[in-house]
């Protein structure tokens, strides 16, 4: 496998095709999912964290009626605006009050372009999580992805293991999938494929040129050049928050704008949550589990500040220590090359490349500003300090150069010249040194943080979690979501995440 991955987005295409398809479909009271106003004073399950892996286990456990589920989502309701809606409108949502929008610490590796040297990294704060803001792609990750989860001890986390989660989420509507071993039609989210445009089929013969087969990146290679696969249905966004916890009955409740503050845990047992809601102190008793699905930045959080976590860390900040345990460390990030080559004219076509780095080397931090839970966590990702990063990305460079001399993409007049910045004139254009520069100045996250609650054996130091998603040395306590992953997965973390929460939710209701 090469330690990076080559994503070609045509968004004009895209918007083009989504927009025809939502015209004519007209939104309905199908989606409606019942807010609750009025929360009672104790449930069987307790869900922290309204995102995908959230509405997920939600949605699963309420599937049995004499089970009661709370949802506690710090974030809003998305109900009432469109933009949710229509994937075409995303970017909208990146930035604004629906973001978390976390700062970094300043990066001594990286993002040299970036005043301050900081970065902000998107997070969902709305009823669906990042899973109702994200650009929609939907990529599992390579089959060896987690063979290695299984081959470093989690039991139960292999291919052949996690393979048919994924086919449970699954409704595929592309036809030349539908009868893939690989996909299946019929599971909660929507999966379709992007209309190929003109310039779409020229890049995919490009990548032919250099040797590359054509294919299924969600089957069981991912090494080839692929139509990108979204999730939606009938143009709509097919989020985990809206085909989950749509229609839910008395039994699921979701609360929103419900911040939790802390897990309230006894004699090594959580048997409640602390929240915040409408400037008021809440709590609320869990009879069999809580669930942290808050993500992988939030869940940390929480559990620290819940007393779980490094002790001297949780000794500085002057929480009293329930578990020494790593759930600040191994924070895994996916890293792409972002490059601004719109062009003048907005009628002349193009396209963006993006690489994304997708086994990092490099590893961060997450750490409590403070006691208060509404302070941001420090979060220092720790870019590039592992010079391996920069010479991988520095071959995808490479690798571009050849891509855009062959056949297919020089006879549309694609212009290496336009990569030639003024920032990095004191080196060789298209030298190593060069891309170094070029990469250690504008590289960004691509967002898909995750391993900030590792799962691995009990007995290892490095863990959270054991493969049964339940925290070390506490009763009653699980955490579900893309912190507990051992290591990233190979492409966008979302499909991923849906499969997690699936197989946690069967763990949770005894289900082989």
């Amino acid at each position: 496998m090469s330690s990076y991955t080559i994503v070609t987005v045509a968004y004009v295409a895209l918007a083009t095709a989504v927009y025809l398809r939502y015209a004519n479909n007209i939104l309905t009271p199908k989606l409606k999912i019942k807010i609750t106003e009025n929360v009672k004073k104790e449930y069987d399950y307790v869900i922290i964290g309204g995102g995908t892996a959230g509405s997920v286990v939600a949605g699963r456990l309420a599937e049995d009626k004499t089970i009661s589920v709370l949802v506690l989502e710090s974030g809003t309701d998305f109900q009432d605006d469109f933009d949710f809606y229509m994937p075409i409108k995303w970017p909208l949502l990146i930035g604004s009050k629906y973001d978390w929008k976390f700062p970094t610490e300043p990066q001594e590796h990286a993002y040299q372009a970036m005043k301050g040297h900081r970065n902000s990294l998107p997070r969902g704060h709305v009823l669906g999580g990042s899973g109702s803001i994200n650009v929609l792609q939907y990529i599992r990750g390579s089959s060896y992805d987690f063979d290695e989860w299984e081959s470093a001890g989690c039991q139960g986390w292999g291919y052949k293991d996690v393979l048919p989660y994924f086919l449970k989420s699954e409704d595929m509507s592309a036809e030349s999938l539908s009868n893939s071993e690989y996909h299946q039609t019929g599971g909660k989210i929507s999966v379709s494929e992007v209309p190929p445009s003109k310039l779409t089929l020229r890049y995919l013969d490009a990548v032919k040129e250099l040797g590359h087969e054509y294919g299924d990146n969600n089957g069981f290679r991912q090494d080839v050049a692929s139509l990108i696969q979204v999730n939606t249905r009938n143009g709509i966004r097919s989020s985990a928050a809206i085909e989950y916890l749509k229609n839910n009955g008395d039994n699921l409740h979701v609360s929103v704008k419900s911040h939790v503050a802390k897990i309230n845990i006894v004699d090594k047992t959580a048997i409640g949550v602390s929240y915040i809601k409408d400037n008021r102190k809440h709590y609320v008793r869990a009879k069999k589990e809580i669930i942290l699905s808050a993500g992988s930045i939030n869940s940390p959080q929480i559990l620290m500040l819940s007393g779980i976590g490094p002790r001297k860390h949780l000794e500085e900040i002057g929480i009293p220590v329930v578990a020494d345990l790593p759930v600040d460390l191994h924070n895994n990030y996916e890293d792409h090359i972002a490059k601004e080559m719109y062009p003048a004219d907005p009628n002349e076509n193009g396209f963006c490349t993006f690489f994304a780095l997708t086994h990092p080397r490099s590893r961060g931090t997450i750490e409590l500003q403070s006691k208060d839970p509404f302070d941001y966590p420090k979060i220092d990702p720790q870019y590039f300090s592992d010079p391996q990063d920069v010479e991988d990305l520095v071959e995808a460079m490479k690798f571009w150069e050849r891509l855009v001399k062959t056949d297919s993409l020089s006879a549309v007049g694609v212009d290496i010249g336009t990569m030639k910045k003024e920032f990095c004139s004191q080196h060789k254009f298209l030298s190593e040194a060069y891309w170094e520069c070029y990469i250690r100045h504008i590289s960004v996250s691509q967002y898909h943080q995750t391993s900030t609650c590792k799962m691995g054996p009990i007995e290892k130091a490095t863990t959270v979690v054991g493969p049964d998603l339940k925290v070390k040395g506490i009763s009653n306590l699980r955490v579900i979501d893309a912190s507990i992953f051992p290591n990233v997965t190979s492409g966008n973390t979302n499909a991923p995440t849906v499969m997690v929460a699936e197989k946690g939710a069967d763990m949770i209701r005894g289900l082989p």
